[in-house]
């Protein structure tokens, strides 16, 4: 049997992120956020934030997850005054949330350091060890270990966070799709 060199393309989504212990859910930010300062400093902006803040913790058992959570910004819009209201409303959590993301992967970027192989190996053991099974002849493992060594991986992410993910596979450079 023939074996050509051939491409496997890995998705990755917040799943990812939650099984390294990254806290990057919308209810781990929420209470944060709803607590933070807004990053505007103009008297109207911060009474729109104050505002925009007051709605979605009144709805909050409602919203849990970030699809929640740009319904809730669509309820809200009703709530607006003007679309620029709506606008900075958003703009400040866009803000608050890139910082958030930020302290987290720089959080588990530390863990990471501290037991980097332990995540290296657990990462390639995932790669390429995604099509073992039990039921398997051993001709049949031989011949997918043969595939492996002759497949580029490729990798595609939806997380917002980036630097783990590209240090796990400093090699080949995974794609981001939200940049």
């Amino acid at each position: 049997m023939e074996i050509r060199v051939s491409n496997c393309t890995f998705l990755f989504g917040n799943g990812f992120d939650l099984s390294l212990g990254m806290k990057t859910r919308y209810i781990d930010m929420y209470s944060e956020y709803i607590k933070s300062k807004s990053l505007f400093q103009k008297e109207p902006e911060k009474k729109w934030i104050a505002k925009f803040k007051d709605f979605i913790n009144n709805e909050k058992p409602e919203y849990k997850t970030w699809s929640d959570f740009e319904l809730a910004l669509g309820k809200y819009s009703k709530d607006c005054d003007s679309a620029e209201e709506l606008i900075k409303c958003e703009r400040d959590f866009k803000l608050f949330l890139k910082n958030y993301l930020k302290k987290e992967e720089e959080r588990m970027i530390k863990i990471i350091n501290k037991s980097g192989r332990e995540y290296m190996l657990a990462f390639s053991n995932f790669c390429y060890n995604f099509y073992q099974r039990n039921d398997l002849t051993e001709n049949e493992k031989n011949t997918i270990k043969t595939f492996c060594n002759n497949t580029k991986f490729n990798y595609i992410s939806f997380n917002y966070t980036q630097r783990i993910l590209n240090n796990l596979v400093a090699q080949n450079r995974p794609l981001f799709i939200h940049g």
